[in-house]
């Protein structure tokens, strides 16, 4: 098993630059496994909306499309996937929609932060103080 960069699954996935495609597909699709740890989902996410301006719904479904690849590996691949799609529906952060299903998933008893919108998210939020 070998970790994964985001690099490599911005080039499988775009056409920015069709010689780093053909590379990155060619190395994805050799029967290896690939482990994506969640530090790496995030900055798919960013570059992909960010750098290349794309909408949220169609990355969260090309995203999931591509995690449920049999040489991508991750942990807790449900949880992700439950991750963008509430990215994709309610316009929160990535990250703090991953927290709240990682939560769910180690069946914590809530997520802790200073920020309003884990309501949104429809687990229990506590503030501090």
């Amino acid at each position: 098993m070998k970790f994964l960069d985001t690099n490599v699954i911005i080039c499988f996935l775009t056409d920015l630059n069709p010689g780093l495609r053909n590379r990155a597909e060619s190395c994805l699709l050799s029967g290896e496994g690939y482990l994506v740890p969640d530090v790496i989902w995030h900055e798919v996410v960013y570059v992909l909306t960010g750098r290349f301006k794309l909408q949220r719904q169609p990355v969260a479904h090309r995203l999931i499309e591509f995690i449920r690849q049999p040489f991508i590996v991750v942990q807790g691949k449900e949880a992700l996937i439950a991750a963008l799609l509430s990215w994709a529906e309610t316009g929160c952060d990535f990250v703090d929609c991953l927290l709240v299903e990682r939560a769910r998933e180690a069946e914590a008893q809530a997520v802790v932060s200073f920020d309003s919108h884990f309501s949104r998210l429809g687990y229990p939020h506590e503030v501090p103080g």
